[in-house]
């Protein structure tokens, strides 16, 4: 780089000097011209005209040389050589008369710096294009370094809007210009703001915004990254009106320029991704473009990799017959309740139930309605639990419902009343109406233990209780 400054100056100091020394050479040939003329008594003839035509087009070539040395360079060589051939073959010999000949060298250097210049032109060209390319791979890998920071987030959290204002806070930070900015889903016909930075989101997802009031779709832009520097034109009006609540002033928002571009999932619109600047009208170029392509390809794979989490989620804490919790996240979910409820002072119920009768279901009925046994079952204990509940599959025909702020009195209430939905709702197969038949046992904390694995064994010890107990009836 030191080089081509270097010979940057190098020609422009050479340029300087050649054109000082034209200006001082043709000085010299005008002087010695005038005496000629001053001897003959100006008595002007033709050849005299077209000389000194020649000399008014070199005189042009040199006020040309200030912007074209390249061309300048071979109208004064021409005019030059001209001169010198028309003069000696009409009025002197060249070997006598070397008048003019020196004007051939401000055109020869010009051409040599024309060259040196174009070499200068094309090397300064590559120099933007690979210091342009530099600038968009360190750009490149600061977004690749900013989405590779959330997979551990990814990993830690399911939630597709977390992730997703993750990858919202990551990108503003790594475009220089962005200030703000907002991701919105396309659910149905309808569009949800999921993301927000630089806006308040909870006020943002009370907008009632179908797809063809977003602004990307009447601008007929769905598909292709576009900057929209006059965003207030467009949005203020025709968007707050959908709301379902009155926005004041201070809150509409608006950007002075935006970039926005489609997040597709599955070749199909998932949604889009806005980054704005609230200032600079002009704030945004269209060599950004390829930024807000890569940001768009980076949340293209977050949301198909965050769909695979989801379903790894989905496969380790529920079961897949039922929808109930897994025993491993079960265990999760009860300890963390364990730890609250010591924290804050708060109890809670374990129900374990254990279905009596789901052998014989299989044996005379098949496994496919044993399946369908368990669903059932399971369907109806969520039809009557409270909200903080949740149930969990633990064993082939076990089940254990965890109820949050609850006693013993309150756990048992909610057994009597899966028993009477049990009575109402039989189990129908093959046009057969079938009852639940089930045994069912609770402990609760921390009236009967405040030990947590003594108390799932309390529970479970009673559900065998109650076995026995109608066994023996």
């Amino acid at each position: 780089m030191n080089h081509y400054w270097r010979k940057k100056v190098s020609v422009q100091n050479i340029r300087i000097l050649t054109r000082w020394m034209t200006i001082v050479f043709i000085g010299l040939f005008f002087l010695s011209n005038l005496i000629s003329f001053n001897e003959k008594d100006f008595d002007l003839n033709t050849i005299d005209l077209i000389l000194m035509t020649l000399m008014i087009i070199y005189i042009f070539g040199m006020v040309l040389s200030y912007r074209y040395e390249f061309l300048a360079g071979f109208i004064l060589t021409l005019c030059s050589l001209l001169y010198v051939i028309i003069h000696d073959l009409f009025l002197s010999s060249w070997f006598f008369d070397i008048r003019g000949y020196y004007l051939i060298i401000p055109g020869i250097l010009f051409i040599v710096i024309g060259y040196v210049q174009n070499d200068i032109n094309l090397n300064s060209i590559e120099f933007e294009r690979l210091k342009n390319e530099l600038a968009d791979i360190q750009q490149s890998n600061t977004l690749a370094n900013s989405m590779l920071g959330i997979v551990p987030d990814m990993i830690r959290n399911d939630d597709l809007d977390f992730i997703l204002q993750k990858v919202l806070e990551k990108t503003i930070q790594s475009i220089p210009k962005a200030q703000a900015g907002s991701i919105i889903l396309k659910i149905d016909n309808h569009m949800e703001f999921r993301a927000a930075v630089g806006y308040d989101l909870n006020l943002l997802q009370k907008l009632e915004l179908k797809f063809e009031d977003i602004l990307q779709y009447k601008l007929g832009l769905i598909h292709d990254p576009v900057i929209i520097n006059d965003v207030e034109t467009y949005n203020v009006k025709d968007v707050y009106q959908h709301a379902t609540v009155e926005f004041s002033e201070e809150n509409q928002i608006v950007s002075k320029a935006m970039m926005t571009h489609v997040i597709m999932y599955k070749r199909e619109i998932f949604g889009f991704i806005n980054i704005d600047n609230l200032e600079d009208p002009k704030a945004f170029s269209t060599k950004d473009i390829n930024v807000i392509k890569r940001v768009t390809k980076h949340i293209e794979s977050i949301i198909e990799n965050q769909v695979l989490i989801e379903n790894v989620y989905k496969m380790s804490r529920y079961d897949a017959l039922t929808g109930a919790y897994t025993r491993r996240y079960y265990q999760e979910q009860v300890i963390g309740l364990y730890k609250e409820s010591i924290k804050k002072s708060k109890s809670f119920s374990i129900i374990t139930f254990d279905l009596d009768d789901l052998k014989q279901k299989n044996d005379i009925h098949g496994h496919e309605a044993g399946d369908l046994y368990l669903l059932s079952f399971a369907n109806l204990i969520r039809d009557v639990m409270p909200k903080q509940s949740f149930l969990s599959r633990v064993g082939g025909d076990e089940f254990v419902l965890v109820i949050p702020n609850s006693n013993h009195e309150l756990a048992y209430d909610i057994v009597k009343s899966i028993e009477t939905k049990c009575a109402e709702t039989p189990f129908t197969y093959d046009h057969e109406s079938l009852y639940f038949k089930y045994s069912y046992g609770i402990s609760s904390f921390p009236n009967d233990t405040e030990d947590l694995e003594l108390l799932k064994r309390l529970s479970d010890q009673r559900m065998y209780e109650n076995k026995r107990k109608k066994e023996t009836q």
